[in-house]
Parts: C-alpha cells; structure tokens; sequence
C-alpha cells in the first residue's frame, strides 16, 4: 500500500506543475482573438476549399484605449487582422482525392480581413486579386504610416517568378474606420523602364513633394513617381513629377548637312527625239496626205 502511494507522489506532482503552468499562460490578446474569428469565418465561407492560414497580420487601432485598470494603460483594440490563405483548386475537392494527391495550381496566395464590426460580430471582407497580377503569387504583409497621419496601411507585396521571369506588385489598403472594409489606395506594378527600353523589377520608398504625400518607386536610376490625390482618396501616377526626376533621353545624332546646290551634278540632258524612218529628208512625211488636185471641166 506505501509503494503504492509513493508511486503516486511523482504524477501528482506533475499534474500539479502542469496545471501552475497552464494557469501562467497569458490571456489571448483581442488582436490574437480578433484573428482567430476571422479564421474560422473564412473556413465557414470556403468549406474544404480552404487548403490553409499562411499569414496573419494584426493591424491596431491608433486611438487611445481606456484603462483596463487604474494606472494600468491597456493595449489598443485590433482596427483589423488581414489573413494570407491558399485555396485548394475546386475540382480536385469534387474528386475527393486524399491530401497527397491533390494538385494545387501554383498554391496561388489569397488576401482577405476580419474587422470588428460596431456590435462587436467580426465581418469578413476577401480582397480580390490584382488586375495587373501576371498570375499566382506570393504575398509579404506589413503595417506602415504611408500617409504620415497616424493610421496605419496595409502593405501588400505580390512576387511571381516563372520562367526566369521576375514580377512584383505594390498594393496599399487603409481602414476608414472600427468596423470598415478595408479601402485600396494603389495597385500597381513594381516595374520601370530604363531610358534603354528595357523593363526592371523596382523597389519603393514613401516621400513628401511638397504638401502631398508620394510612392517613389524605382530601379536602375529610373524613378516613378504616384502623389496622392485626395479627391480620390487614392495614389496617382504623376506624370510631370516622374518627368522631373528622370534624366532626359540623349538627343537623336546629328544628321550630315545637306550638300550645297553648286555641288549638285547637273542632270544629264535629254536624248533627241528619234525621227521617224519612214519619212524622207526635205520631203514630206509618211503620215502626210496630199492636197486635192484642182478639177478641170472642159469647155465646149
């Protein structure tokens, strides 16, 4: 009966370590939660579709959030959590095909947000892919101040390589507001052409010209330039500034100046015209009728 009390002891001495640690565990954050939701919406909208969760990026709320308990500041609410997902191709759900033998074109990257909504029911928003995307992509999240107005943006960075073939995307999303679809501010391809003609894949940096906030995207010395344009609340391509900050072409080589009159060759003269064979000198021509002789009427 001892033994067996003193082979006891051990397990519940675990049990109860165990259970110390699981009540050391920090709470899961709003953020942490507000994620979550969004994940199991998105498996509610997609069903067996939904191959997996890549990539979650918790997007804060700026504004200040009231104390949880004197002296004690808490963290800001989430604005938003936008999730990276792959999609299993539909036909191969049809097929019923066991994991290792479905075929997923590309495992192309998907881009959709949770935002909290104002009676506290998370809302799914799935963001369609880019227009200009040559095809499946991968997907880099980031949160920026693009706009330099304390509110955060969500940056998407798309990259494709097929075939030796280099692609990237640039798109930019903000949040109106606590329970807001997320609204793009630019879509655009990460891509200069150099004054040689040829394509190159760019980088991008935030700028301010003058009171207005810019893109600088650029790449072998080549820069393009996107202002922002408040009427649309979105960036623009600036043409005049793009022009401004890149060098101009090389001038078109100089023709040869054209040869002085005086050194012109006279044209050859024309050659005689031939006269006709059948005609004979000093006499008349072949093609020459004669005149009517006088008639002569005898008298009686």
């Amino acid at each position: 009966m001892l033994r067996r009390l003193w082979s006891l002891l051990p397990a519940v001495a675990l049990a109860a370590c165990g259970g110390a640690r699981e009540s050391e565990k920090p709470a899961a954050s709003a953020a942490d939660r507000l994620c979550a939701a969004g994940e199991r919406l998105l498996g509610d909208r997609l069903g067996p579709e939904l191959s997996a969760v890549v990539n979650r990026q918790p997007i804060a709320d700026p504004a200040p959030a009231p104390p949880e308990a004197e002296g004690e500041a808490a963290a800001p609410p989430p604005l938003a959590c936008a999730l990276v997902y792959t999609q299993v191709a539909e036909e191969s759900v049809a097929e019923d095909l066991p994991p290792e033998e479905v075929v997923d074109a590309g495992m192309d990257q998907q881009l959709a947000v949770v935002v909290p909504g104002a009676d506290g029911k998370p809302s799914l928003h799935p963001v369609n892919p880019s227009d200009k995307s040559p095809g499946p992509v991968m997907l880099t999240l980031s949160v920026q101040d693009v706009l330099a107005d304390g509110r955060p943006t969500l940056v998407v960075q798309e990259d494709r390589t097929s075939e030796g073939q280099s692609w990237r995307g640039l798109r930019l999303f903000t949040f109106p507001g606590q329970g807001s679809a997320p609204r793009e501010i630019l879509d655009e391809e990460l891509r200069v052409k150099t004054p040689e003609g040829l394509d190159m894949v760019a980088q991008w940096q935030t700028a301010s010209m003058g009171d207005r906030r810019a893109i600088v995207v650029e790449g072998a010395g080549t820069k393009r330039i996107y202002t922002w344009d408040a009427s649309n609340n979105r960036f623009q391509f600036d043409e005049a500034a793009t022009a401004q900050v890149n060098p101009k072409p090389p001038p078109p080589p100089e023709q040869p100046p054209a040869a002085a009159a005086e050194d012109v060759p006279a044209p050859a003269p024309a050659a005689p015209a031939k006269k006709d064979k059948k005609s004979k000198k000093g006499g008349k021509k072949a093609d020459e009728k004669p005149a009517d002789a006088p008639i002569q009427i005898p008298l009686p």
